[in-house]
């Protein structure tokens, strides 16, 4: 006999006591849940995908909240149907923050390559991010920021942005691709999968609807509170971000440590290939920083195929200042 829902949400509820969550309050939505040693947030969502009359810019305005609040802040759906066995193994996914992609997989396209212009969301959200911080600030943006989440597969996000000791995710929502009662369970599993992924990599993930853009003064002053009134965002083209920021896969580790391996043995030529998305660049930046450490000194010679390659790289090969 199935278990009925009560049951399995006192259960999940006594296995997050067990993780050293409490919890915060009951929403509209599910349940809220919070750890105050990591500063770590969980938003349940039980009923979310039957709530047909619940608002989306409630949805984002309630989580941009708790992004704000929180270091961390996961958001799962826990359906009538889900067995508990498989939200507890995400959710320990999650908190561990670590994967071992043995393919990767490019999921939806990078708009930038056919849509150069940008949309209305777009427009609006670049007009009044000017207006909060000045038109210097532009050049801390990356419009269709690609990333790998921890199922291996290539994914983009509207907006990325960093500072020297934070990385911010801004995703731009319209109702009919983001709202779950519109897109079901499943689509808006895959929707907090990415999301997810980006908190265990450090992100802070923030939510905006056209509607919660309208009011662009009352908005104005939410990407200043939310992104900080006075921060120094990085820019692009020179941005410095501190090595621990980024946060080296297995598969990048374990090829870092075959380079190594071949040094000793007396070789000083490679060919590393991996597939697109994996992290070649981050690899091959990690490896200067640890020439250059034994070294004591080096000059390097990078050679890209294309233009689009050579904007990208001098960025991360920056982040560090051992190089």
């Amino acid at each position: 006999m199935k278990p009925d829902s009560a049951c399995l949400q006192e259960e999940l509820h006594d296995w997050l006591l067990g993780c050293g969550f409490s919890q915060h309050s009951q929403a509209e939505t599910g349940c809220v849940y919070h750890r105050e040693s990591d500063s770590t947030c969980l938003l349940i969502d039980t009923v979310i995908c039957r709530l047909a009359d619940y608002p989306y810019v409630a949805y984002t305005t309630t989580q941009n909240k708790f992004v704000f609040s929180y270091d961390r802040v996961f958001r799962f759906l826990f359906d009538e149907d889900d067995l508990l066995s498989a939200l507890q193994e995400e959710i320990s996914l999650f908190l561990d923050g670590d994967s071992d992609p043995e393919t990767i997989r490019r999921f939806g396209g990078n708009r930038t390559e056919q849509e150069p212009d940008p949309t209305l969301p777009e427009a609006t959200f670049e007009d009044c991010f000017l207006q909060a911080f000045g038109d210097r600030a532009r050049m801390g943006l990356h419009r269709e920021f690609a990333y790998i989440d921890l199922d291996g597969v290539t994914r983009y996000i509207d907006y990325a942005l960093f500072s020297s000791s934070a990385k911010f995710a801004i995703e731009l929502n319209g109702e009919s691709w983001h709202h779950p009662v519109m897109i079901g369970p499943n689509r808006y599993r895959s929707q907090l999968f990415k999301q997810n992924s980006l908190v265990a990599d450090g992100f802070r993930v923030f939510r905006w609807s056209l509607n919660g853009m309208r009011d662009r003064e009352r908005f104005i002053l939410e990407l200043q509170r939310f992104l900080g009134d006075s921060r120094p965002f990085l820019d692009k083209s020179i941005i410095k971000v501190p090595r621990e920021l980024f946060t080296l896969r297995n598969h990048q580790r374990d090829a870092l440590a075959q380079l190594d391996d071949a040094r000793k043995q007396g070789r000083h030529a490679f060919l590393l290939v991996l597939p697109t998305g994996t992290g070649k660049t981050e690899i091959f930046i990690e490896d200067l920083v640890r020439v250059r450490q034994q070294a004591g000194s080096l000059r390097a010679l990078i050679v890209v195929p294309t233009r689009k390659l050579r904007e990208q790289t001098p960025g991360p090969t920056c982040a560090s200042s051992s190089i």
